[in-house]
């Protein structure tokens, strides 16, 4: 079983109504080029954060806290990062979108570059051998393919038409994993970097265990962001007719 957490928190204050940033493009429900232009521009414009939209900065994103316990398998370790940055989102490129009539978003996207950087615990079996360890982390990797479907349902605010994000799900294909964990096993120097070297030498395999909950933590994070836009600009503002 794998249990999972992930706290996301960094939202700055914004005002109850918000108008659409003007480097994005209001679509017809059919014009799936139209949002796809716009979904690509969002994420260059929020690289930063918006004010306005009550949105903090997305590269890096920092993620408070993330939790897995992954319970079984070839990878049995329970995890927890904290402080956790993640870089590359504005690297990413939306390639394709279908909207269907504004109950589902379907997308994928291709990252150039995505990085993770934090304070991490870990204690557990990796492919029998035992890991343990707190400390700082560095994960890269060369590319990443993502795969997203959004659930939309219409609600009403103040007399205002709005879309409610009620469920995302992200599922990602890394390539080309590094791993590099500081202070395994009570900082030993010797065992830290043989694990180190062994945990590259199968990451392909340590992947594929955890990126079903690696998939689901950054959907959790993603699904607050877009909730946060959804709710602040009246769908008449995105969905023109």
């Amino acid at each position: 079983m794998v249990l999972f957490s992930v706290l996301y928190l960094v939202l700055w204050p914004a005002s109850s109504l918000a108008a659409l940033p003007q480097d994005w493009q209001a679509c017809k429900v059919g014009s799936n080029d139209c949002i796809l232009k716009s979904v690509n521009a969002a994420l260059q414009s929020l690289k930063n954060g918006n004010k306005q939209l009550g949105i903090g900065p997305i590269d890096p994103l920092r993620i408070m806290s993330m939790k897995m316990d992954q319970g079984s398998g070839a990878v049995s370790v329970k995890l927890e990062f904290q402080d956790l940055d993640i870089f590359g989102l504005s690297s990413c490129n939306a390639t394709a979108i279908k909207n269907n009539n504004w109950k589902t978003l379907e997308g994928q996207a291709i990252c150039k570059t995505f990085d993770m950087t934090g304070n991490y615990k870990a204690n557990g079996k990796v492919l029998s051998l035992p890991i343990s360890g707190n400390g700082d982390f560095d994960l890269h990797f060369d590319m990443m393919e993502a795969n997203i479907t959004i659930h939309l349902k219409e609600s009403f605010n103040k007399g205002k038409k709005y879309f409610d994000v009620s469920s995302l799900n992200l599922i990602v294909n890394p390539n080309n994993a590094t791993f590099y964990f500081e202070n395994l096993f009570d900082g030993d120097e010797v065992l830290s970097e043989n694990m180190n070297t062994f945990l590259n030498e199968n990451s392909e395999i340590i992947i594929k265990e955890l990126n079903p909950s690696f998939s689901k933590g950054l959907s959790q994070a993603l699904f607050q962001i877009t909730s946060q836009i959804f709710s602040k600009i009246p769908s008449n503002e995105i969905n023109i007719h």
